[in-house]
């Protein structure tokens, strides 16, 4: 089951890449394009994304590092605690988003 589960990601983060390249979008490691997806489903905290990717918040934080400079996501304070942030895709990045969003769906 596992080794299913694994080609499966690879299969599913190798589409995307291709399908982002193909638009003229630099493709992404795959830990950036899985902190994309997160993001796109929901989940904006740091320390939720590592937890549902088994990561650390400070792997998470350093990967996200370039997608921040890049501007595809952005970091916000969380309005309920200020010691927090919480990621969101920008609003420079709708095309990329859209992409994304459509070839989750399909």
């Amino acid at each position: 089951v596992m080794a299913g589960l694994t080609r499966a990601l690879d299969w599913f983060d190798n589409s995307l890449q291709n399908v982002v390249a193909s638009h003229g979008y630099q493709p992404f490691h795959r830990t950036q394009s899985m902190i994309i997806m997160h993001i796109a489903l929901g989940v904006d905290s740091p320390a939720e994304i590592a937890r549902e990717m088994g990561l650390t918040r400070q792997n998470v934080h350093h990967m996200a590092k370039t997608l921040l400079q890049e501007g595809v996501i952005e970091s916000l304070p969380d309005p309920v605690d200020p010691r927090r942030s919480l990621y969101r895709l920008s609003d420079r990045a709708s095309e990329l988003r859209g992409i994304a969003l459509e070839t989750m769906r399909d």
